[in-house]
């Protein structure tokens, strides 16, 4: 009877998360290769505008992964919606980082985006929950930077 009792406590609570969460949500991938010698001030300009972009009422989640043995980098930032994203791309934040970097960079910055239904940001939060409570490590390469999975 206790075991039927906690799995119906976990499933009504598993549904009310579930209906709280956004009908769709933009996925935004960012990569970016940078010259050896502007890491450092590259580094100072990245945490800035993730600490922004993370602060922006409209962004869901920010997150940094620095390849192994390149100077390349990958930010993954979940938006509300599409037209908050473009909003933000707007702001002095954003404009900032862009005119910042511009001449960092070895290759044009390339970024893509993809929508998904809201369920899915709701499973990649809870499965990353899960893993950062059993992960001691998340950065690489004293880049303070949280990697995948996201947390």
């Amino acid at each position: 009877m206790h075991n039927r009792l906690s799995y119906a406590y976990h499933l009504i609570w598993f549904l009310s998360l579930l209906s709280r969460c956004p009908q769709n949500i933009l996925l935004v991938q960012r990569q970016v290769s940078v010259n050896e010698e502007d890491l450092d001030d590259f580094r100072k300009v990245l945490k800035s505008y993730v600490d922004a972009t993370s602060a922006h009422s409209d962004n869901l989640h920010v997150s940094v992964q620095k390849l192994p043995g390149k100077s390349c980098y990958i930010m993954y930032e979940f938006w509300q919606d599409r037209i908050s994203w473009m909003s933000y791309l707007q702001s002095n934040s954003s404009k900032d980082f862009q005119r910042c970097i511009i001449d960092m960079l070895e290759d044009p910055e390339v970024v893509s985006t993809m929508l998904l239904p809201g369920f899915c940001y709701f499973f990649v939060c809870y499965i990353s929950e899960i893993n950062t409570t059993t992960t001691t490590s998340t950065t690489n390469n004293n880049d303070n930077f949280p990697l995948l999975p996201f947390a």
